[in-house]
């Protein structure tokens, strides 16, 4: 009645980027280190920036191949300067960025996601 579509929540973004900032910072020690998080849909679901490293259990192999943990999406790979939008054959190699959307877990690590 109001005619309001959405609600924007200051203290709601600040809680996010901070929390984002929190943990890609405490996991920037790791080999495959949290370059960018973003956490969507109050919490439930987070969009994750991994730096590929070259001990990624999963290098070189096709994505079709992999066996990933339920509820992940590889849903980009940056390699330089070009944007990948991920098919079967493709491969993640290191020195590659790849943006991983996780549903219901927390990740800290690019190995977390494989089974």
């Amino acid at each position: 009645k109001l005619g309001l579509e959405s609600i924007v929540s200051t203290k709601k973004i600040v809680s996010n980027v901070l929390a984002g900032y929190a943990r890609a910072m405490n996991n920037s020690q790791g080999s495959n280190s949290i370059e960018t998080l973003y956490r969507l849909m109050d919490g439930g679901v987070e969009a994750l920036e991994f730096n590929v490293s070259k001990d990624f259990v999963g290098l070189r192999t096709p994505l079709k191949d992999l066996t990933l943990k339920p509820n992940i999406l590889i849903a980009g790979i940056i390699r330089g300067r070009k944007a990948i939008i991920p098919g079967g054959m493709d491969e993640i190699l290191p020195g590659d960025r790849v943006v991983v959307i996780a549903a219901g877990q927390q990740y800290s690590d690019l190995n977390d996601i494989i089974q």
